[in-house]
């Protein structure tokens, strides 16, 4: 099972996982991400796509782990990963989203304090539209 489950639920559903970075690469700890809604119009996922920033936990307990709490009860796991998505923080574009990770704010929060914040808020940076190449966007 991957550290966060949610992202491949996400992901059929619609809400492309472009960046996730484990920020502790431990037992336990959380993934930090970027998801980006997807539309079917001529343009699918243009430049100005509604991206989301997203923290995951993983792997506490089975009393403390949201995933494992829900065992065998699909409708469970589609109701949290709906609560992920409500309490994502969204942007209207890539530059939104960029600019609000670049900003001392980001470094302040508790995530900021995580081992491989650094890293996440890098490829965030690095991340471009259009093209085939990882890390960029359609």
């Amino acid at each position: 099972m991957s550290r966060a489950p949610e992202l491949a639920v996400l992901n059929r559903v619609d809400v492309k996982t472009v960046l996730a970075v484990d920020l502790n690469e431990d037992y336990q700890g959380n993934v930090a991400a970027i998801v980006q809604k997807c539309c079917y119009d001529d343009d699918f996922i243009d430049g100005n796509s509604p991206l989301a920033f997203i923290i995951l936990g993983y792997r506490s307990c089975s009393g403390c782990d949201a995933w494992q709490a829900m065992n065998a009860d699909p409708r469970a796991k589609l109701e949290h990963c709906l609560q992920v998505l409500e309490s994502a923080r969204w942007f209207d574009n890539l530059a939104a989203l960029q600019e609000w990770i670049a900003t001392a704010d980001t470094a302040l929060q508790w995530y900021g304090h995580e081992s491989r914040w650094r890293t996440f808020r890098g490829e965030v940076m690095a991340l471009e539209h259009g093209g085939d190449r990882p890390g960029w966007i359609d």
